[in-house]
């Protein structure tokens, strides 16, 4: 929240970023303070300053401080949170919920370090960096669950889909000392590392049973949803969503996972009706995330719909706030979307250089899954303008990656792009034999991620018969974005 409402750092909020957050959240409080550490010891002095602000008025109404050591941080932060629930009006943490909590909690301060420090990371959208410090973790106190929950998140979004479920295996396997909710979402994760959504529909549909005006919940239940194609059942799920008292109804998070849910159902009237009220939902709040997002969503919408005056616009927003926020993923994801744009009115060389930019950062930022599907585009864009050998060393750069994670899907797509390398230097008759098995070995068309992608084939097949009308006509091809 902090990043997508891009509050600044300081000890007390003013009342514009209150109101800001209470639209966001629909919080009526919010804590915020600062920490001062003496020492590098174990019972170095810590000093804790916090501030308890009224949303609704942006007035302080009240200030703690609280003193102790490193060694005893929990009893520190016990007994600040005592005194802020008295304020609040809340009863006292009986001792067997506090039980609950400090073993839940790890063992170890330096744990305790690590893996604060890799969520911090993951928010920031620094995967690498998050990946060793939650390795540093996990290496510190194996049987931590939670470092080993967002250990797997880290590893899922630099494209390691095996690690990712080989941690996410771990957590579940030690989470019996966690709350009963944690309990399940750790597992609810683990069953969608492992694409076992019926299981994972069931354990989000649990918690938003006992929670259910907890939004992140019924969000999680609707992508779960989504990942097992019940389309039509996420969309019942968004309807239970907007029941939810304001402002958690009007998050724009909900008309993104519609815009999924209606897209796939082949409904683009709904698809752009949805993410115009994203955009609007996010711009108002400010959720400068949100709506690169949604801006981004609508450029593929428009790309996908012959609406090309409308492409440049909606990208280019999209990446000055990515690029605002730091983050370099979704600056990656709006470049491939600008070479895309390129590629389909010609300009080969132009896409190229997109294709170029967002490999640079995949690359950098160690996502290995996006890494080869720049590679395939870059071998696309290679085989357009009939340099073969470069076609081929992307598409072979491509295959390596997706064989290494078993990616079938994306493997037939390489290889038929090899297979094209290899035609446009055979005979008409060899041609025609090797794109026949390709085709039909490629299925023609697939769904990936939720999305259409189809290769170009026939358009080059006009192309090199000299019918290049009509190869203009049917060229393009959605790319893997």
């Amino acid at each position: 929240m902090k990043m997508e409402l891009t509050l600044p750092d300081v000890d007390s909020l003013s009342g514009e970023s209150l109101a800001r957050i209470r639209k966001y959240l629909g919080t009526d409080f919010v804590v915020v303070g600062a920490y001062a550490a003496v020492g590098g010891k174990s019972d170095g002095q810590i000093r804790l300053d916090l501030r308890l602000q009224d949303t609704r008025s942006g007035e302080t109404i009240d200030a703690t401080s609280e003193t102790g050591t490193e060694s005893r941080l929990l009893d520190l932060v016990s007994r600040a949170g005592a005194h802020l629930r008295k304020k609040l009006g809340v009863r006292a943490v009986t001792n067997e919920e506090a039980a609950e909590v400090a073993i839940a909690l790890p063992s170890k301060s330096e744990t305790a370090k690590l893996y604060s420090q890799g969520l911090t990371k993951l928010r920031v959208f620094d995967a690498l960096a998050a990946r060793d410090l939650l390795l540093k973790a996990v290496a510190a106190e194996p049987d931590y669950a939670l470092s080993h929950s967002e250990l797997a998140t880290a590893w899922a979004q630099l494209g390691y889909d095996e690690n990712a479920k080989k941690e996410a295996k771990r957590a579940f396997d030690l989470s019996s000392n966690l709350s009963r909710a944690e309990r399940l979402l750790v597992e609810g994760r683990y069953r969608e590392r492992s694409l076992e959504w019926g299981r994972a529909i069931e354990i989000y549909r649990a918690l938003v049973d006992f929670f259910p005006d907890n939004l992140d919940y019924g969000l999680a239940l609707a992508n779960a949803q989504l990942g097992a194609n019940q389309w039509k059942e996420a969309l019942d799920t968004i309807a239970t969503l907007r029941a939810l008292p304001p402002p958690l109804r009007d998050n724009p998070q909900i008309d993104l996972v519609e815009t999924d849910a209606a897209r796939a159902l082949g409904d683009y009237k709904r698809t752009e009706m949805a993410l115009a009220r994203a955009v609007e939902k996010a711009r108002a709040a400010g959720a400068s995330l949100l709506l690169a997002k949604a801006r981004r969503e609508e450029a593929w919408l428009y790309e996908n719909s012959g609406r090309q005056d409308q492409v440049e616009g909606a990208i280019r927003e999209a990446k000055q706030l990515y690029l605002a926020a730091n983050d370099r993923r979704g600056v990656a994801q709006a470049a491939t979307l600008e070479g895309i744009a390129l590629e389909r009115q010609g300009d080969y060389w132009g896409a190229k250089k997109k294709y170029e930019e967002s490999l640079a950062i995949y690359r950098e930022t160690g996502n290995r899954l996006s890494v080869s599907s720049e590679y395939d585009n870059l071998g696309d864009v290679d085989l357009f303008v009939g340099d073969l050998a470069g076609a081929r060393r992307n598409y072979a750069e491509a295959l390596t990656i997706y064989r290494e994670w078993a990616i079938r899907t994306e493997q037939r797509w390489s290889s038929l792009g090899s297979a094209m390398c290899s035609w446009r230097k055979g005979s008409i008759r060899k041609r025609s034999v090797v794109i026949a098995k390709r085709w039909r070995f490629a299925g023609g068309w697939e769904i990936v991620a939720g999305r259409h992608r189809r290769f170009p084939v026939w358009p080059m097949c006009s192309e090199w018969k000299g019918r290049f009308g009509s190869a203009k006509e049917c060229g393009g091809g959605n790319r893997k974005i």
